[in-house]
């Protein structure tokens, strides 16, 4: 018996809506599942305007487009992140400068703005002084269900002219309480919100992804590069450069049913997190950190952190040790410093980051995991 890291679950109305899309022949980017989509995501979120595009990897790109990042400018990203934030980016014709996390893998925001203070400060932005390019974002990425604390880098950036494009991309479920106490879905503090419903996400589409705002600016111009920059759908005629970045009713239509069933989901996954941290709570070896108590986290992976030194080599031994038993573990993402795109890219103390990256492993967290698969992991563990 082999187990998965992570894997898709549907236990609702998924087949019901994609056969309705057949049978009705209502299957590209046009129907009324997209819509329904869009607008049950801002009902969850609490976002007052979402567009549904064909990737999470394109939600960024699109988010840059539409908030302005041209070419030239530079980002702040997180080096303790999937490529495609950096892609995006890029994607932008932009350059990204990489930033360290906190033990949370969450973007740390006071080295960033102890980083930004120390630039040249304008009235109408941060231009890089080592580079003299200007600084026109940062995306804060909330990963593996932890959240960046967001209060703060808002309030800096709103001052400094800063876009900020949220990746939440791994987040969705996700909730957390600001210092006044109010209640915030991940993806709506910022300037734009992104949202990724690939197969091993909390929710699915196959594929696809969604960007949020409270701009209605943002939101138009979402929708029309989106759609080819079409102004005239009969004679098709385009006002510029556009994109096909549209998520099919098809799709969509599996997201409905997929987010119908999202706090099911999540009450699974805690139960899992909840055991797997009973299992191992005398084992000093190894930690699963806990989430903070103003934190309603998604739970999307269950992160392992070992404490053995050195943990490089103890880490690697380990992932091999799984993999001969036939379950399926990954480490975190590989910092993006490393990765040969972005050898050369600006690159601030990242000490957190390759901490993190050599001493942690994601163990399996499919909603369907059972005890019995838990115990199996655990056992491993302890051997």
């Amino acid at each position: 018996m082999s187990i998965p890291l992570c894997t898709p679950h549907f236990d609702g109305r998924e087949s019901q809506y994609v056969l309705d899309c057949i049978e009705t022949g209502w299957v590209s980017t046009v129907g009324t599942y997209v819509s329904r989509f869009e607008k049950a995501i801002c009902e969850y979120t609490g976002a007052n305007h979402a567009v549904a595009v064909n990737s999470g990897s394109t939600a960024l790109h699109m988010a840059l487009i539409a908030g302005g990042v041209e070419s030239g400018d530079e980002v702040i990203v997180p080096s303790m992140t999937f490529i495609a934030t950096a892609n995006a980016v890029r994607y932008a014709d932009a350059q990204p400068i990489f930033a360290d996390c906190d033990d949370n893998f969450a973007l740390d925001v006071v080295r960033v703005t102890t980083f930004l203070n120390a630039q040249d400060i304008r009235k109408d932005g941060i231009w890089n002084r080592e580079t003299g390019r200007r600084i026109k974002a940062v995306i804060p990425v909330h990963l593996y269900g932890y959240t960046v604390d967001m209060g703060d880098l808002v309030s800096f950036c709103r001052k400094h002219q800063i876009l900020i494009v949220e990746d939440a991309t791994e987040s969705l479920g996700t909730f957390y309480q600001d210092a006044a106490g109010k209640r915030h879905h991940t993806g709506i503090q910022g300037d734009l919100g992104c949202f990724s419903f690939n197969g091993n996400k909390i929710i699915t589409t196959g594929g696809g992804g969604m960007v949020v705002t409270g701009n209605t600016a943002y939101a138009e111009t979402l929708r029309h590069i989106t759609t080819q920059a079409k102004i005239d759908p009969i004679f098709y005629v385009h006002d510029q450069v556009g994109y096909n970045n549209r998520l099919t009713n098809l799709q969509a239509a599996l997201g409905l049913a997929q987010l119908e069933q999202i706090e099911t989901f999540i009450l699974k996954k805690t139960q899992h997190f909840n055991y797997y941290r009973e299992l191992l709570e005398e084992n000093i070896t190894y930690e699963i950190r806990d989430y903070p108590e103003d934190l309603r986290s998604n739970k999307w992976f269950f992160s392992l952190r070992l404490n053995a030194t050195p943990a490089l080599e103890s880490r690697d031994k380990l992932i091999q040790r799984f993999l001969n038993e036939k379950i399926q573990v990954r480490p975190v993402w590989r910092p993006l410093h490393l990765q040969e795109p972005y050898r050369k890219n600006q690159v601030l103390d990242v000490s957190t980051t390759e901490k993190l990256w050599n001493s942690t492993i994601n163990l399996p967290c499919s909603v369907d995991l059972t005890r019995t698969e838990i115990d199996r992991v655990v056992e491993v563990l302890n051997t």
